[in-house]
C-alpha cells in the first residue's frame, strides 16, 4: 500500500455549544447590546469550532447573525477590537442607534479578549449545552452533516452521506398510506422545476432507477390527484413577516374533518420558512392530533426527526392485522424492502421455481393494504439497508411473523446464496438449489462473456478511513456488497483511502482487505489532501470511479468515466445487465480522450490549454 507523503494542513475545529441565559446576557454586554431595543436584543448565542455566533433581532425571529472571530487585518469587518473581528449578514440597513452602540462599546468592553476568552464565557455558564448533531446511519460514519457538506475533507465525499440522509423520504413512495399537508410558502412546492421529461439530479440516488429504467423500460409514474395530492398553508410574504397562525388552523380544520375512508394517516410537514420566523407549530398540530380520528404525524426537514414517522403504520396497524387474520400461507414470503415491479421480477420467479409464493411487497411502497395482507405470509425478508432499519425495526417488533436478513441478491453467487437462505428458513432448501440451477443455465454464457471483458476493466472506490463500512457493511450502499460484486464480475478493483496518518491509513486498509472475498487482488493507495487525491486519480489505472456526484469534475478531469449504485440489479439477469452496464461505461472513450481540456483549477474552475503551453482560466 502506497502511503502519502503531502501534508493537508487541518482545519480548526473545537467544541460546538450554545449558551443558557447567563451566556446570553455577557454576550450582549460585550457587544453593547445589553439595553438594545427590544427588536435589537441577542436572542441566541453558540460557539462553534473557532468562532462564536450571535443571534439578534425581534423574539422568534432574528435578523442578524454576528459571528466574532480572529481574523486577518485585510478581511472585512463591522466593528473590530484588539483581536477580534466583528462581521454581520442578514437585514439590509442596521439603524444608526444601534450601529453606534455596537461600535462605541464593543472595543472598549471586549477590548484585548481573545476569541478562546469568549468561548470561556459559553463554558462557565452551567446551562450551556452541546449544539445537536444528525447521526448518521452508522458509528463509522461522519457524525455531523455539516462535515459532510462543509468540511475540511469534504472534497473525499464521494458516495453523498448527507444528500442521502436528508433526502431518505424520497426513497419510498408513501402515496397509498398517508395524506400530506405542508406547511410552507409558495416557493417551497417551486423548488424543482417539472416538466414532461424527467430531470436529472445533481447526486445518483441508490433508490431511484435512472439507469436501470434505460434497459427495464419502466412505466411512467401513476399520477393520481386523489392519491398524489398535498394540501398546503402557501404562506404569503405577509404571513411570513407579520405571522398568521390562523392560516395553519384553517388548513388543519378543513384536513382533520375531511372524509377518509381508508383511513389514511395524516403527515403534517414543517418546512424550512416556518422554522426559522420561530412559529410554534408542534404545539398547534399536537392539540389538533387529539381531535383527529386518524394518526396526525408531525415531520421537520431533518432526518433525525423522521425516525418515528411510521409507527402507527409499522407497529399498530400491523399488529391489529396479525390479531385479526387466520394461519399464515407455509410457503409464502413477505419481500421487506423489495421494491414491487421489474427490478424484483427475477426474484418472484426464482422463488415461484422454489415452490414459494409471495404474499406481499412493503418498503419501499407503503400502503394500508399492504400491511393488512403481510400476515398471510409465514416469513419476512429483509433487503440489508441502514436508511430503513428504524422502519424495520417498527414492522418486526413483537410481530408473530418470523424474520431474516439474508446478503441482498447481487451477483451470480449473491443470489444463489440468498435464494437458498429464503428456501431454507421456510424447508425448502433443496428446492431453491434446483430453482438456482435451472435459472442460472440460460444465462451462464452471457455471464461469462461479460465476465470476459471485464477482466479488461479496473474500478475506484474512493472512501473516508472512518466510512470504509461504505465498502464492508452493504447495508450502508443500499445493500450492494461493492468489493465482492465488482470482483466476482471479474474488475479490477482499486481503493482510495482519505487518511490523517500512517496508523489510521494501515488499520483502515487492514479493515478494507479482511472483508473482500479476494485481498490479493485489491489494490489500496492513500491520500491525505485534495491535491494527492487528484494525483491517485489522474494516476489510477481504473477506467471508472464510483461517485453518486453527476456531475463531478474530480472524476471527469482525471480522464475517468462515473457510475453509481444506479447500474446495479438484482438476481441472475440482473447480475450480467450490471456487468454489462459497467463495461459499457468503462469502454467509453470520451473522458480519457479530451482529458486534457477537462483539467480543473483547485476551486473548479476550468482550465484549458493554450498555445504556447499557458494555461487559462475560462
Amino acid at each position: 500500500m502506497d502511503d502519502t507523503s503531502d501534508q493537508a494542513p487541518r482545519a480548526p475545529s473545537g467544541p460546538r455549544l450554545y449558551g443558557g441565559e447567563a451566556s446570553i446576557e455577557r454576550i450582549a454586554h460585550l457587544l453593547g447590546l445589553d439595553d438594545a431595543p427590544e427588536e435589537w436584543r441577542v436572542r441566541f448565542a453558540a460557539w462553534y469550532d473557532d468562532h462564536l455566533l450571535v443571534l439578534v433581532g425581534p423574539k422568534g425571529a432574528p435578523a442578524l447573525v454576528l459571528m466574532v472571530a480572529e481574523a486577518p487585518a485585510e478581511t472585512p469587518a463591522w466593528v473590530r477590537t484588539d483581536r477580534l473581528a466583528i462581521m454581520y449578514k442578514g437585514a439590509g440597513h442596521v439603524p444608526p442607534s444601534v450601529d453606534a452602540l455596537v461600535r462605541e462599546r464593543a472595543p472598549e468592553r471586549i477590548g484585548s479578549l481573545a476569541a478562546t476568552d469568549l468561548l470561556r464565557v459559553l463554558q462557565d455558564d452551567p446551562d450551556t449545552r452541546p449544539l445537536p448533531e444528525i447521526p448518521t446511519t452508522t458509528g463509522q460514519e461522519v457524525s455531523n452533516l455539516l462535515t459532510t457538506w462543509a468540511g475540511p475533507d469534504a472534497y473525499a465525499e464521494f458516495f453523498a452521506v448527507g444528500e442521502v440522509q436528508r433526502s431518505q423520504l424520497d426513497s419510498v413512495d408513501l402515496s397509498g398510506a398517508f395524506r400530506f399537508v405542508q406547511h410552507c410558502e409558495t416557493e417551497c412546492l417551486m423548488q424543482a422545476p417539472h416538466g414532461v421529461a424527467p430531470l436529472v439530479s445533481a447526486v445518483e440516488y441508490p433508490w431511484d432507477n435512472r439507469t436501470r429504467g434505460l434497459d427495464l423500460g419502466f412505466d411512467a409514474p401513476r399520477m393520481d390527484p386523489q392519491a398524489d395530492g398535498m394540501m398546503t398553508t402557501e404562506l404569503t410574504e405577509k404571513d411570513v413577516i407579520f405571522g398568521n397562525p390562523k392560516r395553519l388552523r384553517e388548513v388543519l380544520d378543513q384536513v382533520v374533518a375531511a372524509p377518509n375512508p381508508d383511513e389514511k394517516i395524516i403527515f403534517f410537514s414543517n418546512t424550512c420558512v416556518p422554522m426559522v420566523v420561530g412559529e410554534d407549530v408542534e404545539s398547534v398540530v399536537r392539540q389538533y392530533a387529539r381531535r383527529s380520528r386518524v394518526p396526525l404525524v408531525y415531520l421537520t426537514v431533518t432526518p433525525k426527526s423522521m425516525y418515528n414517522v411510521f409507527r402507527d403504520l409499522l407497529y399498530t396497524r400491523r399488529r391489529q392485522a396479525e390479531a385479526a387474520a387466520g394461519p399464515p400461507d407455509p410457503a409464502a414470503v413477505n419481500l421487506i424492502g423489495f421494491p414491487d415491479g421489474p427490478l424484483t421480477r427475477g426474484l418472484r420467479d426464482l422463488l415461484a421455481g422454489a415452490g414459494i409464493r409471495v404474499n406481499a411487497h412493503l418498503i419501499p411502497d407503503f400502503s394500508v393494504a399492504r400491511i393488512l395482507a403481510l400476515p398471510g405470509a409465514a416469513l419476512n425478508v429483509l433487503y440489508p439497508n441502514r436508511v430503513w432499519a428504524n422502519h424495520y425495526a417498527h414492522l418486526t417488533e413483537d410481530s408473530r411473523t418470523p424474520v431474516i436478513e439474508p446478503p441482498a441478491p447481487y451477483g451470480f453467487e449473491g443470489t444463489r446464496r440468498w435464494l437458498v437462505a429464503v428456501g431454507r428458513a421456510l424447508g425448502r432448501e433443496a428446492e431453491a438449489e434446483r430453482a438456482f440451477e435451472a435459472a442460472a443455465s440460460g444465462h451462464r454464457e452471457a455471464w461469462e462473456a461479460a465476465r470476459v471483458e471485464a477482466r479488461g476493466h479496473g474500478v475506484a472506490l474512493v472512501v473516508r478511513a472512518q466510512e470504509t463500512a461504505h465498502l464492508t457493511d452493504p447495508g450502508t450502499t443500499w445493500g450492494i456488497p461493492l468489493v465482492a460484486v465488482l470482483q466476482e464480475a471479474g474488475f479490477g478493483v482499486e481503493v482510495l483511502l482519505k487518511v490523517s496518518d500512517r496508523r489510521e491509513a494501515r488499520e483502515a486498509a487492514e479493515e478494507v482487505r479482511a472483508s473482500a472475498p479476494d485481498p490479493q487482488r485489491l489494490v489500496i493507495r492513500a491520500f491525505n489532501s485534495f491535491e494527492t487525491l487528484r494525483r491517485r486519480l489522474r494516476e489510477s489505472p481504473a477506467d471508472a470511479v464510483l461517485s453518486y456526484h453527476v456531475f463531478d469534475w474530480r472524476v471527469t478531469e482525471a480522464g475517468k468515466n462515473r457510475f453509481s449504485l444506479q447500474v446495479f440489479e438484482m438476481g441472475i439477469e440482473g447480475a450480467v445487465r450490471t456487468v454489462e452496464r459497467l463495461c459499457g461505461i468503462c469502454r467509453t472513450p470520451f473522458y480519457r480522450r479530451y482529458r486534457d481540456f477537462l483539467a480543473r483549477r483547485v476551486d473548479g474552475m476550468p482550465l484549458v490549454p493554450w498555445p504556447g503551453g499557458a494555461d487559462g482560466a475560462l
